[in-house]
């Protein structure tokens, strides 16, 4: 079970890290408990806010800060909240489940006033019959191509549903303000991601887990400083840093499934297996990094640009939608493995990842596909075939490959 830090027992040596390293650190592990953003969130009740509740940031926070709602992360924090828990079907998606407990926990403390759930999968879209007793939900359609004037339409008749809820229309002006606090939070997470490039970064990749997991734990403007703070130690440190090649640790891809911070954390085993991970695909990462740039041309620029970031970080993963972003990351963060991991309940995924890792494969790439639950019943399993995958990456160093 997670610590109230949200930090599994056998990860806290892991956290070990210089003073004013540790010190920002520690802010972002302290949003991951439930706890902490249960207070938070009742401070902004007490003023009369309305709290938005979202699977992350796959749905378009923008039109949620124009509507002046409160907008906070649902998935990945509420494992010590099962005591709530109703019965929930035993094949469920992880994300899905993990996102049910956070709704189910804040309706009961009175804290969350809707539930947006994007459309984008079966088991997505089952959450509406399993929320609907207790709360409130939206559904936001998946998009079902990138036809712009489509979706935008679709946003914003999302905009005045949000509208209705928060008593504030969703009018141009404050979309503004909105989009540009959400550039600011992009510009951060590309910014502390960009740095991953570089092979002497301190910043591991649990530690990225747990910056892009707090976010929407939090006031977003402080989440930025936060952000923008470490980016700065990171930049210090690394240039006193010197490279050692060829003790490094592996630099590992981890596509597919969103890992879920308090359940069998698979980013935590790669790194305690000898490996670092250096980029993701999940959610928007991959979007925030390589997005195109976008000139603002009109007055309604906001409602014409959101519909092509949102159909480009919708989904879980990019494997199967967007795989030229995952093989440019590939490239500039030089790669070394890549570990594609899927949910059992997730069909869907598991078919095209097969697909992806072939072609990394054949483009010299080596692979691992990993099977998971989404707990940590299977860890020992798990970490001994991580563990051969590692040094078989420290072997191919070796000779040259």
């Amino acid at each position: 079970m997670p610590t109230s830090l949200g930090v599994l027992p056998d990860q806290q040596a892991v956290c070990e890290k210089p003073p004013a390293f540790a010190s920002q650190m520690d802010y972002f592990r302290s949003r991951l408990g439930a706890d902490q953003t249960i207070e938070w969130l009742r401070k902004k009740k007490a003023v009369g806010l309305k709290v938005i509740g979202l699977p992350g940031w796959s749905v378009p926070v923008e039109i949620v800060l124009a509507a002046g709602g409160v907008p906070v992360r649902l998935s990945g924090i509420w494992e010590e909240a099962k005591h709530f828990r109703r019965e929930l079907p035993r094949d469920i998606c992880p994300l899905a489940a993990s996102f049910f407990l956070g709704a189910e926990s804040l309706s009961r403390e009175g804290l969350l006033d809707v539930a947006v759930v994007p459309g984008t999968c079966d088991w997505k879209r089952k959450l509406n019959d399993l929320l609907a007793e207790d709360t409130k939900v939206l559904t936001l359609q998946a998009p079902p191509s990138e036809n712009l004037g489509f979706l935008s339409k679709d946003l914003r008749n999302f905009a005045r549903e949000i509208a209705l809820i928060t008593d504030l229309p969703v009018v141009s002006r404050n979309l503004k303000f909105a989009s540009a606090e959400i550039a600011r939070v992009d510009e951060a997470f590309a910014a502390l991601h960009r740095l991953r490039r570089h092979p002497t970064c301190a910043l591991s990749g649990e530690d990225a887990l747990a910056v892009e997991e707090a976010l929407m734990r939090d006031d977003l403007s402080r989440w930025t400083e936060r952000c923008r703070t470490l980016i700065r130690l990171l930049e210090e440190e690394s240039a006193m840093t010197e490279d050692s090649p060829s003790d490094r640790a592996p630099r590992i891809f981890l596509a597919g499934s969103p890992v879920i911070w308090d359940r069998g954390n698979l980013v935590h085993l790669i790194e305690k297996a000898g490996g670092k991970v250096v980029c993701n695909d999940f959610h928007s990462c991959l979007t925030s990094l390589y997005a195109p740039e976008i000139s603002p041309a009109r007055d309604d620029v906001a409602f014409s640009t959101l519909p092509l970031r949102w159909a480009r970080s919708c989904f879980c993963s990019a494997v199967g939608e967007d795989e030229g972003l995952i093989f440019r990351a590939i490239e500039d963060f030089r790669v070394e493995g890549v570990v594609g991991h899927t949910y059992r309940a997730c069909g869907r995924l598991q078919m095209r990842m097969s697909s992806f890792l072939r072609r990394a494969r054949d483009s010299g790439i080596p692979s691992l596909a990993v099977e998971t639950e989404g707990d940590s019943n299977d860890t020992e399993r798990l970490l001994t075939r991580i563990e051969a995958f590692i040094e078989m990456l420290f072997a191919r160093r070796r000779s040259g490959a």
